[in-house]
Formats: structure tokens, C-alpha cells, sequence
């Protein structure tokens, strides 16, 4: 359950050993900022499973807001009608670092020329599928689509993380792989 709530966070919960049998939930950012969230420690047996995961469930729920107060920014249901830009933006802006936003920019770009600036919650398997095939038509080398296709799968999972967008199934989508002089062929 922690593993999963840490996927694509910034602030990431962590359990640390206390006293006896207890653990103690814990929180940090850059592996310099920690910070306990003041809950109790619990025990880990099977008759207190229920209380462990509200724990958990509360623990996520602080981490979040942590993010929130740090980010400003708040993920609810509308934000799947916000444009496929905007949310482009903000993942390249705050969660992609060094020589990635490039790549991440050119990802959006192609997205962009291939479906237009629809909502975000819109975005499906066949849009990631046009971006291909329209970057297949323009001559692209085929390891050069598998690296902007690859960006856009990272973007959809951030995106499906923040709840921007539902739960797409990116499994299948890359061309093969090429190496060499090759161009894409089906």
C-alpha cells in the first residue's frame, strides 16, 4: 500500500522500526527533509490490519496535503477537462529535471501536432497511437518514436497518479525495437 502511494510523489512515506513490534510512519522529500506526521505508532499482527490501513489511509491523506501547500496544486475531477497542455506543462515545470524536459517537451509537442489540445481526461490508447503514426509518416527513426512514445506512456501514468486522467492501459504501445539505419515498419 505505501509503495503504491509513493509512486510519482515528491514527499514519499516511509515506515521505520520502533519500540517491540510497533512501526512508526514517517515522511521525506530529497532525502534531507524528514518529518514524522505525528501519528501513533502501530503494530504490525493481523488482528489490528484495519487500524494499520487508516493509518496508512490518513498518513497518504497528510502527505498529500503537504504536497498541496508546498505545489498549490489540487487534483479533483475537474481537473480532466484542463487541456492536455496545461497538464504538459505542469509535469515538465515541477516533476521532470535536467536533460528530460527536453525530451518531455518534444514529447508534448508531438502529442499536441498529432491530437490537438484536447482534455486531458480525454487522452487515450488511440491518441498515443495517432502520435505514433504520425510520427512514423514524418520518416522518424524508429528508436527516436520509442523514446517520445516511451515520454508520453511516463506523462500518463503521472497523469493517472494525480487523477488528471483514468486508469489507460499503456502496455503494447512502442514500436519495435531497431537499431541501426532502420527506419519503423509494420
Amino acid at each position: 500500500m505505501i509503495k503504491n502511494a509513493n509512486l510519482l510523489h515528491k514527499i514519499r512515506l516511509f515506515l521505520r522500526k520502533g519500540k517491540g513490534n510497533r512501526v512508526i510512519l514517517w515522511t521525506h522529500k530529497n532525502y534531507k527533509k524528514k518529518k514524522t506526521l505525528g501519528l501513533p505508532s502501530i503494530r504490525i499482527n493481523s488482528e489490528t490490519m484495519t487500524n494499520e490501513r487508516s493509518l496508512v489511509r490518513i498518513a497518504i491523506e497528510m502527505r498529500n496535503k503537504m504536497e498541496y501547500e508546498e505545489t498549490g496544486i489540487d487534483l479533483s475531477n475537474a481537473d480532466r477537462k484542463l487541456p492536455a497542455s496545461v497538464v504538459f506543462e505542469n509535469w515538465i515545470n515541477n516533476y521532470i529535471v535536467g536533460i528530460n524536459k527536453r525530451r518531455a517537451g518534444i514529447a508534448r509537442d508531438k502529442f499536441l501536432e498529432a491530437n490537438g489540445d484536447i482534455p486531458v481526461g480525454t487522452i487515450s490508447r488511440e491518441a498515443i497511437i495517432k502520435t505514433r503514426e504520425t510520427m512514423k509518416n514524418q520518416n522518424f527513426h524508429t528508436n527516436y518514436i520509442r523514446g517520445i512514445v516511451n515520454c508520453i506512456r511516463v506523462f500518463c501514468k503521472w497523469a493517472e497518479h494525480r487523477d488528471y486522467m483514468g486508469v489507460l492501459n499503456t502496455r503494447n504501445l512502442l514500436p519495435p525495437k531497431v537499431l541501426g539505419e532502420a527506419k519503423f515498419s509494420q
